[in-house]
């Protein structure tokens, strides 16, 4: 499909349509550069509701980690460092502002302890990005251009399926080396875009209910989709606002064509230097699941699928027994420890074990529903020996599986 003087696609890609779900009060507020993990580093602030965010950084950069007090990151709190090189966030700090760490040209990592809900822009133009781990689940959304021209990004990892949420327009619009990232099965909508031109990207996962949405600008053209200029005159004059180019938007797999690339510019007071480059995309296979949304969209573009297998829902041991959890992962702040797994497949819940030293057995502390648990009401500078096991039934009724292995978690003093 060849498209002439597209308007309506310029803007950046950056559209109105699905930013953020739940916005805490206060969060457009003054932004700046980023450092190391010392508390003076960060300008921290607490707004009407009594949450404390981060709303400028002070430090050197490196490799930082937001301070546990703080609930989220307001807007344009990084934009524009040149110093990060990696983020960690605390399970605390679950919601990152508009364009918090867009432009942010040397970080290369991004960690989330818990959970994850990431607004417009939140890592735009991370050229460096590589990696992004979310050991929770996505709260609401990832929303408009969310990770757009991270160009560098191969790897996606979101370990949590605990909450409903979308993926917003563009939000991985040129990720040209993402070849890794999982959609967890709770997501209901992917807005247009979405994954338009990222290249590499050759098999995909979309979950059974998950709605497939169009915008005004590219419409409904998705994973398995590239965007290219036949000249490098097309894409400088569309990069630089022109209105007269051509470009092609088609079924990726084979054809070669241009699209830009970033830069870093260092020495000078612009972040960015572009150009364009040629790209061969390669062709995705999609897997879905049969009379799925996503199923409907695949045969109507044309994009190659393979339903998904219906498979056995137990993850059982040779005894009859759903396995044990794994990965399990946690963080500890003075009086509470956030713990997470990895969910085990026909688990309908699971119970976390706490070590009574009075009596020398590991007791049951809760039952929960989803692959995460916070235990509070624990003593600073203490260790404390946790397991988890899945459940099969329902509330009252639970058959536990195979226990994890015992754990040691040591709260701050």
């Amino acid at each position: 499909m060849q498209l002439k003087k597209l308007a309506a696609l310029a803007v950046s890609f950056v559209m109105a349509a699905g930013v953020c779900g739940v916005i805490p009060v206060n969060t457009a507020l003054e932004g700046i550069s980023v450092s190391a993990s010392a508390a003076s580093d960060f300008t921290v602030k607490t707004d009407s509701d009594g949450l404390k965010y981060v709303s400028k950084y002070n430090g050197k950069g490196g490799s930082i980690k937001i301070p546990d007090e703080v609930s989220y990151i307001g807007a344009n709190a990084f934009n524009g460092n040149e110093n990060i090189t990696s983020v960690t966030f605390p399970a605390s700090c679950d919601f990152i502002g508009e364009d918090a760490f867009a432009g942010c040209t040397r970080l290369t990592k991004v960690v989330f302890e818990g959970d994850a809900d990431i607004c417009q822009g939140g890592f735009y133009k991370c050229i460096s990005l590589q990696s992004v781990t979310i050991n929770g689940s996505i709260r609401d959304g990832i929303g408009t251009s969310a990770f757009s021209n991270c160009q560098s990004l191969t790897t996606v990892k979101i370990k949590g399926d605990e909450n409903k949420f979308w993926i917003g327009e563009y939000a991985f619009l040129n990720c040209y080396s993402l070849t890794n990232i999982n959609i967890p099965s709770k997501c209901t909508e992917i807005f247009g875009g979405a994954f338009l031109n990222c290249f590499s990207l050759t098999k995909l996962t979309i979950p059974a209910n998950t709605e497939i949405n169009e915008n005004e600008g590219i419409g409904n053209f998705h994973f398995g989709y590239a965007m290219l200029f036949p000249t490098e005159e097309d894409c400088i004059a569309f990069i630089e606002g022109e209105e007269d180019f051509d470009a092609d938007v088609y079924v990726a797999g084979g054809k070669t064509g241009y699209s830009e690339k970033y830069t870093r510019y260092p020495g000078t007071s612009y972040l960015f230097y572009y150009e364009a480059a040629q790209y061969t995309p390669k062709a995705i296979t999609l897997t879905v699941t049969k009379g799925s949304p996503a199923a409907d969209w695949a045969k109507e573009k044309k994009v190659k699928y393979t339903y998904a297998a219906v498979a056995d829902k137990e993850s059982s041991s040779s005894d009859g027994k759903l396995s044990a959890p794994t990965d399990i992962n946690a963080s500890s702040s003075s009086s509470r420890v956030l713990l997470s797994w990895e969910a085990v497949s026909g688990a309908d819940a699971y119970r976390v074990y706490i070590y009574n030293t009075s009596t020398g057995k590991y007791e049951k502390y809760k039952d929960v529903s989803g692959t995460k648990c916070t235990v509070s009401g624990l003593e600073s500078g203490t260790s404390y020996k946790f397991k988890v096991a899945a459940l099969k039934g329902s509330t009252g009724k639970y058959t536990a599986g195979k226990a994890s292995k015992p754990f040691s978690v040591k709260t701050k003093s």
